[in-house]
């Protein structure tokens, strides 16, 4: 209170820093009396600990009527950086503020269809990596089903007891008394099919998507229209990994 009475920022600041690492009361308090410059320094400080306090930032610039295009291009650095907002969001709060200027996004966006044209490249890899072990599968499958094959499996592949008669014997290699097998399937191999399958499909259906997308793109006369479009379908959701 003293601290307010006496307009002794830096101890307000100090205070609510130790109130329980409170780092959204000090963001608030620096909003409240317009600190844009502390505000940049307190999420840079802050940033690692609380990556939303970007996004509260980025709105409160977008609220602005001031000259702020550097604050927003450092802002939206971090937010792309930190995966924090798809690209509509960002447009979306941007819009409100009619003195920002298509520019200060242009680079972002740019970076972000960049980026899926990327992953559009590594989609296409990944299919024709399993559409070669699908059908390397589908060779090893028609070997199986026309050529003679010897099985000497003397154990359990899951008990690694011996095996006797009745035993069930999987052309991948894999026997099993009759008690240790769960389902008519390999326990081994049936999920590792299953799931390349299960990417195939996946990564096809990926792949017309992306080809639509790049179709629409280069026949519109708005481009950015048909990125804001397919973002706010979700045709394109975050992605964290391709495993």
């Amino acid at each position: 209170m003293l601290c307010q009475v006496h307009r002794f920022r830096e101890g307000v600041v100090y205070l609510l820093e130790k109130e329980k690492h409170s780092y959204h009361g000090v963001i608030k308090y620096l909003m409240e009396i317009d600190a844009r410059a502390h505000l940049l320094s307190k999420c840079r400080q802050y940033g690692a600990y609380d990556p939303n306090l970007w996004t509260e930032l980025l709105v409160y610039l977008a609220s602005k009527t001031q000259e702020c295009t550097a604050e927003i291009k450092e802002v939206l650095e971090n937010v792309e950086r930190l995966n924090l907002l798809p690209p509509l969001i960002v447009v979306k709060i941007l819009s409100r503020n009619p003195a920002i200027t298509f520019g200060v996004i242009k680079n972002y966006l740019r970076r972000k269809v960049e980026r899926k044209r990327e992953e559009m490249a590594e989609d296409a890899q990944l299919i024709a990596k399993y559409r070669a072990d699908a059908q390397k599968m589908e060779q090893q499958a028609e070997t199986l089903r026309t050529e003679p094959r010897t099985i000497q499996a003397g154990h359990c592949t899951a008990c690694q007891k011996a095996l006797g008669l009745p035993a069930h014997h999987f052309l991948c290699d894999h026997s099993y008394h009759p008690s240790c097998l769960p389902d008519e399937d390999c326990p081994l191999c049936a999920a590792r099919y299953q799931k390349v399958v299960d990417m195939l499909h996946s990564q096809e259906e990926n792949h017309k998507k992306h080809e639509l997308f790049f179709k629409q793109l280069e026949k519109s006369k708005d481009g950015y229209a048909v990125v804001a479009d397919y973002l706010g379908k979700g045709m394109f959701p975050r992605k964290s990994s391709l495993t």
